[in-house]
């Protein structure tokens, strides 16, 4: 191997599973870290590290590299994994930079030239326009176009970053210059585009790796449709829609893709599927290495970055002996090229646990301390690729991700089986997080079981959580509590991670209502012996562990607990890690003042002392784990139509904690 030390330009997770190939092919990692991050795990553990002020610093890396006379640069993904300048500039220092080349970066990266080229070729591309929006304006007119909801999207970049789905066009107005300045954060451009936004779809991509040497291989299709905020949050591979007609389409289109363009390193070319029709459209290909790589490494057994490591250095890819190839043909005419793939040994799921709660409908950053931090490291088929260690400290000044955990069995069911234990081990106390959430999904959610989701999951999963799952909790909670009729006393419960729910006891039935997104819907419930038939399998939402001793429920695969209080008039819910809270009701003066919904820094007030605000306009930019979210005015007060800023109580730059004061209201007077 021609590489003695390689500088590793990132942080986290992938710095710790990089350095692990490095010292297996017998090279010295090089680590860079910036004052926020000097006593995190992956600083900790290097030998050798370099201090930068930024991540996004081309100078400041390349210096990085210089003082530790490393040969080579490897830059994960996400920060300068997708920059030309940066694989030129390593270049041009005497180094190599491991990744495609700066040529094919600068056409991949560049959303709006990527498709111009694909669509060159023949591909069938997501509808939109194909030039960079000059203004809002301009975005509103190619919006009325296409027709809502479209995508407003970064032309450069990924991860979800600076895209929004825009059902309006007051929606496009507001978000248009957040996208914009999310994106020149993100990746130094601040250019967007449209597209339109299609549904039904699953988001389906293809993981090829090339060499300097012509050869090129595409490996098993992965599947990434389970995601919030365009952000994925659970990958599997193969997917459980891809036929073998459609595996062609898609392995053919991504192959000449590559080819056209002379790829010579690992990279992926991500599609948009039709759930119905299977008519597949090229969404994007990203020239860097995927979070979600581990679930390709899972079912081929194959060490993606050792050979991009092999594939920067010159070296022709070699994944073993040639019964390892299939060549993948279909039998109807006129023929087709064949493509050269990796065969798919088994199944392999990941769930990305990110530090993430469940609140109104939706994931929300969380940060703190992690008190607890136990991964299930020593079961059969299961790797965990984790950036943290108990003890270490989560900011809001970087993504979410905390650790992955990645499940491999001989089928799908043997996978999901396994993802489920590794999950139901894993512990973690300090912050929010997505365990629960995932650990439901892939253990009880009917509609993954059988293969059968879209983008959409996670929304409709929320709704179907609040209408049924939400009633037969309460119903089983009474049922078993055996409590004795009340006078009307308020009883206060917390249901995991999914959302509050709130009820009254009247006399000798129940009467509920389920909050979410501020608004409730009636549930009657009745105290029923009857009510066993509905939730004593492991299958059904709610499952009684003990139902002839004090309940042990787990509820929607979140183990919790049913305890009565000292007040028998009161119940309680909660996670077996998480403290008891009690239901707070919404203050009467709620209108009087904005606080941070998350923790975050605030750059952007939209508004001044003295200004007449409406409900819901925007007011203030916080941002959180890489994404900016827009606040805006509570709602009034009875008989108001406006409130007035009376305060600011946060400056631009404040880092904040989660219900810190932002601003104050006040109700408009009137003089005569």
């Amino acid at each position: 191997m021609p590489f003695r030390r390689v500088l590793i330009a990132n942080r986290g997770e992938i710095v710790r599973r990089a350095a692990k190939t490095l010292r297996k092919l017998n090279i010295e990692p090089v680590v860079v870290y910036t004052k926020a991050d000097e006593t995190g795990t992956h600083v900790r553990e290097a030998v050798r590290k370099q201090r930068i002020e930024s991540y996004v610093s081309i100078s400041e890396v390349v210096a990085a590299a210089r003082r530790a006379r490393a040969d080579a640069v490897f830059p994960g993904y996400g920060f300068l994994a997708e920059r030309a300048d940066c694989a030129g500039a390593v270049q041009q220092a005497g180094m190599t930079f491991i990744g495609p080349s700066a040529r094919a970066i600068a056409r991949l990266s560049d959303k709006i030239e990527a498709k111009k080229f694909v669509k060159a070729l023949g591909i069938p591309v997501v509808p939109g326009y194909v030039d960079p929006l000059e203004h809002v304006d301009h975005a509103g007119y190619i919006a009325r176009e296409l027709g809502f909801p479209v995508v407003l999207k970064a032309a450069s970049g990924g991860g979800g970053r600076g895209l929004r789905v825009i059902h309006h066009e007051q929606e496009l107005r507001t978000q248009f210059e957040v996208c914009a300045a999310e994106a020149k954060q993100a990746f130094g451009d601040s250019r967007l585009l449209l597209e339109k936004y299609l549904e039904p779809v699953r988001h389906i991509e293809v993981q090829i790796l090339g060499d300097r040497h012509g050869n090129l291989v595409v490996f098993p299709e992965r599947e990434c449709s389970i995601q919030r905020h365009n952000q994925k949050l659970l990958e599997e591979s193969p997917s459980p829609l891809v036929d073998k007609r459609l595996r062609w389409r898609l392995f053919h289109d991504a192959s000449r893709i590559a080819r056209a363009i002379e790829y010579d390193s690992v990279g992926t070319v991500e599609f948009l599927v039709h759930a119905h029709t299977k008519e597949h459209f090229f969404l994007e290909m990203n020239a860097r290495l995927q979070v979600e790589h581990a679930v390709s490494e899972a079912v081929t057994g194959v060490d993606l970055i050792e050979h991009m490591i092999r594939a920067a250095s010159n070296q022709v890819v070699d994944l073993g002996e040639p019964e390892n190839i299939t060549r993948l043909e279909l039998d109807h005419d006129p023929p087709f090229e064949t493509c050269r793939m990796l065969r798919s040994r088994g199944w392999a799921l990941e769930a990305r646990i990110c530090a993430e709660g469940w609140s109104a409908g939706s994931l929300v950053p969380s940060t703190g301390r992690l008190h607890k931090f136990r991964l299930p490291v020593s079961q059969p088929g299961v790797r965990v690729d984790s950036g943290y260690d108990e003890g270490d400290s989560v900011s809001p000044l970087f993504d979410s991700l905390l650790t992955k955990v990645i499940a491999h069995g001989e089928t799908r069911t043997a996978a999901r089986r396994r993802l489920a234990l590794a999950l139901d081990a894993l512990l973690i106390d300090g912050v929010e997080h997505t365990t629960g959430l995932l650990r439901d999904i892939v253990a009880k959610d009917a509609d993954f079981a059988n293969g059968i989701y879209t983008t959409r999951f996670l929304k409709d999963y929320a709704l179907h959580f609040n209408e049924s799952d939400a009633r037969r909790a309460l119903q089983l909670m009474a049922n078993r509590m055996k409590v004795d009729p009340g006078t009307k006393k308020p009883i206060a419960a917390l249901t995991v991670e999914y959302g509050l729910v709130r009820f009254d006891r009247e006399h000798d039935t129940m009467a509920g209502s389920v909050a979410s997104s501020g608004a409730t819907a009636p549930l009657p419930l009745q105290d029923s012996d009857g009510l066993d038939a509905l939730s004593d399998t492991p299958e059904s939402p709610l499952f009684v562990m003990a139902p002839r001793r004090a309940p042990r429920l787990l509820f929607r695969g979140m183990p919790i607990t049913v305890q009565r209080l000292f007040d028998e008039d009161e119940l309680m819910l909660w996670e077996r890690i998480r403290k008891p809270v009690s239901a707070a009701p919404v203050e009467a003066n709620a209108w009087r003042a904005l606080h941070a919904p998350m923790p975050g820094i605030l750059v952007a007030v939209l508004v001044s002392v003295g200004d007449e605000v409406q409900p819901k306009q925007p007011v203030a930019i916080l941002e959180s784990m890489k994404m900016r979210n827009m606040l805006h005015a509570p709602s009034l007060p009875p008989g108001a139509q406006t409130l007035v800023v009376g305060s600011i109580r946060a400056a631009v730059g404040t880092v904040l904690r989660k219900g810190d004061l932002i601003l104050e209201f006040s109700l408009p007077t009137f003089t005569t």
